[in-house]
């Protein structure tokens, strides 16, 4: 729970972030605006942003990346010996 609670603050500080630099960076870098097709606002489900070309890389990234710690963690876990949820023992 502690590891998804700080994945979901992370997600707050970055969704606002991203639409208040994005247009700062892409106009001083020269570069194509991501968000423009949804109109300044970060991709998501809700808005259609995620269907965009442009972002299509990143979500695979972030999908690779993520899968990678996860399997990371679990091959952590093995070799300390510990079941899936041993850690939140302590905590319930």
């Amino acid at each position: 729970e502690i590891k998804h609670g700080r994945l979901a603050m992370l997600a707050a500080v970055a969704w606002p972030t991203q639409e208040i630099f994005n247009p700062i960076l892409t106009d001083a870098l020269g570069l194509k605006d991501a968000l423009a097709a949804s109109g300044g606002a970060s991709p998501s489900l809700l808005n259609g942003g995620l269907f965009q070309l442009e972002v299509l890389p990143a979500v695979l990234l972030f999908a690779w990346g993520s899968s990678k710690l996860e399997r990371s963690d679990l091959d952590t876990r093995g070799q300390l010996g510990l079941k899936w949820n041993e850690y939140a023992n302590g905590f319930g």
